[in-house]
């Protein structure tokens, strides 16, 4: 995520993140709770995003690069 990104929804009250992932699974994530695990340690450079977090899906829990806590979470499925 840019850090453009995580202000806008650092600055909403209720915000939610929704990922949506092949075989029509969406992970709906309450942005306040795994912004607990965005952290300025994590923060990764590329020249062409800049700086970000980088975030790994996986089929029951979100992680961020570099930190080894996990945002548990299930999928839903959507058509």
């Amino acid at each position: 995520m840019k850090m453009a990104q995580v202000e806008l929804l650092d600055d909403a009250n209720i915000s939610i993140l929704a990922v949506r992932l092949e075989g029509n699974k969406v992970y709906f994530i309450d942005f306040k709770e795994l912004r607990k695990l965005i952290t300025p340690d994590y923060i990764v450079f590329t020249p062409h995003i800049g700086e970000h977090w980088k975030f790994f899906v996986w089929e029951s829990y979100i992680e961020i690069q570099g930190n080894r806590n996990k945002y548990f979470t299930q999928p839903e499925l959507v058509s």
